[in-house]
């Protein structure tokens, strides 16, 4: 088949809108998914561009070097596209133009994606690849990015102090602006929780804009939710811990794996019921 008789999607995140549930929940249909749809969740299709485009978005030392290797990654990756035969493609890396998640709210940066956008989208050419993009309720969201921050130690900072510096209201919104610059109509937008809706599952507004028919969706399997935030109770126990000079460096990020890892240790306990109760 040629470029034009095959269709390609393209689902670029955005980070903390259910992205790896997303990812987990094509992985696990794969074989479901065919013939009409052919999958490439964060795998090796896009290895190589995974592990540069972010460095030759930000590290404006060696931004020749590492825009180098993110040209050649793009000529791999439409060699094996080519080599694949499919009717539609799903790619889904939230990575591939260097888009990078501590940045997302932050509006100065928001028009600095689109070179790296134009070259993924010329390395495709031929095939007029489709994208998609989930948004999220900017307070929702500003508080699972808290979440994430914290339990990857970038702040220690209260919530409330936190979200004096990032803005979810207007800073997504301007990124999609500068895409929609190169994209123009070929740049779908959602809203996660559109897919949360009753009857509904995440990563079904993907599907739909793929084209798989409707009766196809109750085959598939749901593959539980991955990257929960850590509980709000201890995110405040390890602020009071971090204030302690004691447990700071390594054995403060031990303590933050281990409540991260094991969210059982601050679920609700269950009401004690009545004594007369059997």
């Amino acid at each position: 088949m040629t470029g034009t008789d095959r269709n390609i999607v393209i689902h670029l995140g955005f980070p903390k809108t259910g992205t790896t549930t997303i990812q987990s929940l094509l992985d696990a249909n794969t074989a479901r998914l065919e013939p009409e749809l052919t999958i490439a969740a964060k795998g090796d299709l896009t290895l190589q561009l995974r592990k540069v485009a972010m460095r030759a978005m930000h590290v404006p030392m060696a931004r020749a070097f590492w825009m180098w290797r993110f040209h050649r990654g793009l000529k791999q990756l439409r060699r094996d596209v080519d080599a694949m035969t499919f009717k539609t493609l799903i790619i889904s890396d939230e990575t591939l133009f260097g888009l990078n998640p501590a940045r997302l709210s932050d509006i100065s940066s928001a028009g600095t994606y689109e070179d790296m956008l134009r070259a993924l989208d010329a390395a495709l050419d031929g095939y007029a690849p489709r994208y998609i993009v989930y948004l999220r309720d900017p307070e929702s969201w500003k508080t699972s990015f808290y979440n994430q921050n914290f339990k990857r130690r970038r702040t220690t900072q209260s919530f409330a102090d936190w979200s004096k510096e990032h803005d979810f209201e207007t800073g997504p919104l301007q990124v999609i602006e500068r895409m929609r610059v190169v994209l123009g109509d070929r740049l779908a937008v959602r809203q996660m929780e559109d897919d949360r809706a009753e009857g509904r599952f995440l990563g079904q507004a993907l599907l739909e804009y793929a084209g798989l028919p409707p009766e196809r969706f109750a085959d598939l399997e749901m593959p539980p939710r991955q990257n929960e935030s850590m509980a709000p109770a201890a995110i405040e126990l390890l602020r009071m811990i971090h204030e302690n000079p004691a447990f700071r460096g390594k054995r403060y990020r031990f303590l933050v794996r281990l409540f991260a890892r094991n969210p059982e240790l601050f679920a609700e306990l269950p009401k004690p019921g009545n004594k007369d109760d059997t």
